[in-house]
């Protein structure tokens, strides 16, 4: 599945940041959730929806990557992906920008 990825970078560090979603898969996706996530929302996204994750990183003390899981609801299959870095629990970016495209 080919993913792009775009981030727009802050001057300053902040313990959060949005994350916008946006499925061009051309199916509909289901039990999308990313990490770190403490709200916990998963959600559903048909062809051409989007979403904005507002990731918390205040309770991350080191380094680490955000991950993305979700399900395409025609076979059932499940994607993973890891992307995009923060540091010591603040984000280098004030949003980034996921999408979801068909796979190749």
């Amino acid at each position: 599945m080919l993913l792009i990825l775009t981030s727009l970078f802050a001057c300053g560090h902040s313990d959060r940041v949005n994350i916008l979603i946006e499925n061009q898969s051309g199916f509909a996706i289901d039990s999308l959730s990313v990490h770190p996530n403490t709200a916990g929302l998963m959600v559903e996204l048909q062809p051409g929806d989007s979403v904005v994750y507002t990731a918390d990183l205040s309770r991350q003390v080191a380094d680490g990557a955000y991950s993305i899981i979700y399900r395409n609801v025609q076979n059932g299959k499940v994607y993973r992906d890891t992307f995009g870095y923060f540091t010591n629990g603040m984000a280098l970016e004030r949003e980034i920008r996921y999408r979801i495209v068909p796979p190749e």
